[in-house]
């Protein structure tokens, strides 16, 4: 008798074979094209199949999309130079945070909550759903920086929203098929459920960040101006700015000995208005005609602005507002203390509001 022997092996899907063999950078630019063009259940269904390990899919796969969105490391650099080394580590820990480990979380969630809307567990495979989920997204912020860099961010700015809302799309399709729900699972509210819980974690994530950036770090991000105008004291330049409409971005802070000066790379946007303001915690000598200065250049260092070199005062400021949007660099100088050894507490703020239609734009 002739025996038909058939194969038991499991079979694999065409994404499964693809991602079987070949370099992993092939691999990675191919499940990039698909996630991208393949907006369909199917797809998702498939994806549980994956024999990628989640360690290639975070450094083979997320972590260069991270890097794009970081401007190639240059972003990283840029914040770097205005901030400094540990708020920049702050700051990339919690981007790795928001994407790498918010997917790992969010796939324990769904997990757990899948069985109870009529689908399945699937283990370790759920991060790398919400991995893949990231890809428009990021995606669409390394283009920001690109279209910046060719005067196009509003471009940039609208793909932005663009991939956010397609990431968005893939979730309410992808969900229900990758956790397998089927016709009698409920496809709406387990997909609601968990874009109410990404939401919210993403939201907790940045709130903490932020309040343990204050709490650390003397380079403050101030948004409420009431709160900053308490503390500023109603007197002063600093109190008229608020007062005149303009909203803080930044206040550095910093302890500096005499004849020091600092730059700050900026990327500050046209129709906008800027005002600088550059003041130390004690008097300094008057008869030093350069005690505290500020100077606004473009990306070539040439000068665009310079404070008044009579201002003795231990405060100066200057405006500013860019013909068009790109990197500026703000030089911040502090005269004579009287001693090598004398320090003075020394804030530069940055304060900006838009020019209305009506407004004549001054430079």
């Amino acid at each position: 008798m002739c025996e038909v022997i058939i194969s038991s092996s499991e079979q694999q899907t065409p994404e499964s074979q693809a991602e079987s063999s070949g370099p992993i950078w092939t691999w990675a630019l191919d499940r990039l094209s698909e996630v991208l063009t393949r907006p369909n259940p199917e797809f998702w269904e498939g994806l549980g199949n994956e024999k990628r390990s989640n360690a290639t899919v975070v450094f083979a796969y997320l972590i260069p999309l991270l890097l794009g969105a970081w401007g190639f490391g240059l972003g990283a650099q840029s914040f770097f130079v205005v901030w400094g080394l540990w708020p920049t580590v702050l700051i990339v820990a919690w981007s790795l945070t928001a994407v790498i480990g918010l997917s790992f979380l969010l796939g324990l969630v769904a997990n757990h909550l899948a069985p109870r809307s009529g689908g399945i567990n699937q283990k370790s495979s759920a991060f790398r759903f919400f991995a893949y989920l990231h890809t428009p997204l990021l995606l669409a912020v390394t283009l920001l920086y690109l279209c910046s860099l060719a005067q196009l961010a509003t471009l940039g700015n609208y793909l932005v929203i663009a991939g956010f809302l397609y990431g968005i799309y893939l979730l309410w399709i992808g969900l229900p098929a990758f956790f397998k729900l089927g016709s009698s699972g409920n496809i709406i509210r387990f997909p609601l459920t968990i874009s109410v819980i990404w939401f919210a974690l993403q939201i907790v994530l940045l709130n903490a960040t932020t309040a343990l950036a204050n709490k650390l770090f003397p380079v403050q991000s101030l948004n409420t101006n009431e709160r900053l105008a308490r503390s500023l004291g109603s007197p002063g330049l600093a109190g008229v700015t608020i007062q005149e409409g303009f909203h803080v971005d930044f206040r550095a802070l910093d302890l500096k000995p005499q004849h020091t000066s600092t730059v700050h790379k900026l990327w500050l946007f046209d129709e906008v208005r800027y005002r600088f303001l550059l003041r130390a915690s004690r008097e300094l000598k008057r008869d030093h005609q350069g005690n505290v200065d500020l100077m606004v250049t473009d990306s070539d260092g040439a000068p665009l602005r310079l404070s008044d070199p009579l201002d003795k005062n231990g405060a100066t400021f200057l405006e500013i507002t860019p013909e068009k949007s790109g990197v500026y660099y703000v030089l911040s100088e502090i005269g004579d203390l009287g001693g090598a050894s004398e320090r003075a507490s020394v804030e530069l703020f940055q304060f900006s509001k838009p020019v209305l239609a009506d407004e004549p734009i001054s430079p």
